[in-house]
């Protein structure tokens, strides 16, 4: 992530885990981003934005699978 992301994060510039499920690694960026891996190569398998374009927020928390979604 570029440093000047950081500064969209109230509460540090920290990640609080990663979640594992069905052969993939999922993760949160600073840039509000949702990415999955495969977990066998690393290579990214998806990713998503998960805020609007241009807004100040973050995605720090562990992701979580709930009913087969993530």
């Amino acid at each position: 992530m570029p440093g000047r992301v950081g500064v969209n994060a109230c509460c540090d510039t920290v990640n609080r885990g990663v979640a594992a499920w069905k052969g993939r690694i999922y993760l949160g960026t600073l840039d509000g981003r949702l990415i999955a891996l495969d977990a066998a190569t690393g290579v990214p398998s998806w990713e998503a934005m998960t805020v609007p374009a241009g807004a100040r927020y973050t995605i720090t928390g562990a992701p979580r699978v709930v009913k087969g979604m993530c």
